[in-house]
């Protein structure tokens, strides 16, 4: 059965503003927000074939679509708050509603885990690729913003969580690997679900000098606060934390481990600290249960340049991914 773009806003869109009066029921064609201490805004927009595989399940695609701008969000140390929603919806789904019921589902879990609300957006059939564009709105913490540009010479350089799972999820999904069932599940949610920081990114606020959310790669991120801060950094070959997956698949396929620097998806925070308070990266690990590794150092350099262990440099031909290759 087909349906009309407002015959779903009605039964779909409406119940993710969670009645916020500012949504106005979805009937204008504006929201309101407002704020004392201002926001912080990012968009970010996902496409069939280049952020997800074709014919993805839609609960993932969404998930996936809404956790990447929250990331965004916790690398800026704000709170996340609401967001808009704009979706080119090929034709084929506007006929199966059971897909909006899905997407539109799991943007409800994802609401109510983040504390967050849409406040509308636009919505239109395509006989083209599936696309979507959501734009988040977050408030500063304490009127702290973390940036890019404010790493020093001598910050040691952390990530949190683990690297590369992402990259292992998608080379499971194509069939460039083949692992466990247990690693499956793992490296795929870690694909699909990734977890924005937003409370780390909140305490760290405080004191880190400067932040980014992996999204294209470890080293492509590395380098925009690099060129953002004019300082130059070392990271160690073989600091990368991994997780319990990743060990396992890496004894059966090593020559993986190299593309882990480089490979998208991860959205955990990369991030500086001064020496002084690389103890309180210590004591949030602790309190929040999330691995803080330190990989590296600012120096007074200009490139950005990974050491093996006996301090021998580690070559490569690309640091990240580019939409524009």
């Amino acid at each position: 059965m087909s349906f009309s773009e407002f015959d779903l806003i009605e039964k779909y869109s409406l119940p993710l503003t969670g009645g916020q009066p500012g949504a106005f029921d979805l009937k204008d064609d504006a929201a309101l927000i407002t704020s004392q201490e201002g926001f912080i805004v990012t968009t970010d927009m996902l496409i069939e074939g280049v952020h997800f595989l074709s014919d993805a399940n839609p609960s993932l695609i969404a998930k996936k679509a809404l956790r990447a701008n929250l990331s965004d969000l916790a690398a800026m140390g704000s709170k996340p708050v609401a967001y808009t929603l704009a979706v080119a919806i090929p034709k084929k789904h506007m006929k199966d509603e059971s897909w909006i019921k899905a997407f539109s589902d799991s943007l409800a879990e994802e609401n109510a885990s983040f504390g967050v609300y849409t406040l509308g957006g636009d919505t239109t059939s395509t006989d083209g690729l599936l696309t979507i564009s959501i734009t988040a709105f977050g408030v500063p913490v304490n009127g702290h913003i973390l940036k890019r540009s404010e790493a020093y010479v001598g910050d040691s350089i952390f990530v949190s969580g683990s690297i590369g799972d992402a990259f292992l999820g998608l080379q499971n999904m194509n069939g460039s690997i083949d692992v466990s069932d247990n690693d499956r599940k793992f490296i795929e949610s870690r694909y699909w679900m990734p977890t924005p920081r937003t409370e780390l990114g909140q305490e760290l606020a405080a004191f880190a000098t400067s932040a980014i959310d992996i999204s294209d790669g470890l080293l492509a991120e590395m380098n925009h606060v690099c060129k953002a801060s004019s300082v130059g950094a070392v990271i160690q070959y073989h600091a990368l934390p991994l997780s319990s997956s990743a060990k396992n698949i890496l004894k059966k396929y090593p020559g993986l481990y190299k593309a882990f620097f480089s490979a998208g998806d991860d959205f955990e925070l990369l991030f500086t600290v001064k020496a002084e308070d690389v103890s309180r990266c210590a004591e949030l690990s602790q309190a929040y249960n999330i691995q803080l590794t330190k990989i590296g150092e600012v120096n007074s350099g200009v490139d950005l340049i990974v050491y093996d262990d006996d301090t021998r440099q580690v070559e490569f031909g690309e640091m990240g991914y580019d939409h524009f290759k």
